[in-house]
């Protein structure tokens, strides 16, 4: 049987919903396996990650899709989600150096000092 994406994310909406974040979590990594292009359910994922107080799962799913983002050429995008990962542990060096490296290509010189 195919996997079926839409309802699988109406599931997990579902599920979150019902304060079941963790078998949300699930039906995201499910969603995720069957289309790892799809950056806003792992963005999601990582959202619902953090909220469970999983922070070194959610900032892996952060992390990869701002990867995702600047491979594909959206730096914004790529620096708002380095932002998220160095809310979650700001004692990461690795992300400030990621955000310098960014914004310093997007001519933010402010920002990446």
């Amino acid at each position: 049987m195919a996997f079926n994406k839409d309802k699988a994310l109406k599931e997990a909406e579902k599920l979150s919903a019902k304060g079941k974040d963790r078998d949300a979590i699930a039906l995201l990594k499910e969603v995720v396996k069957n289309d790892p292009r799809d950056l806003n359910t792992l963005n999601k994922l990582g959202d619902l990650q953090q909220k469970v107080g999983d922070k070194a799962a959610a900032i892996e799913s952060f992390a990869l899709v701002a990867d995702k983002y600047a491979s594909d050429g959206f730096n914004l995008r790529a620096i708002a989600m380095l932002k998220k990962c160095q809310r979650v542990d700001p004692a990461r060096i690795e992300f400030v150096e990621k955000l310098a490296d960014l914004n310093a290509q997007q001519g933010l010189i402010n920002e990446a000092k």
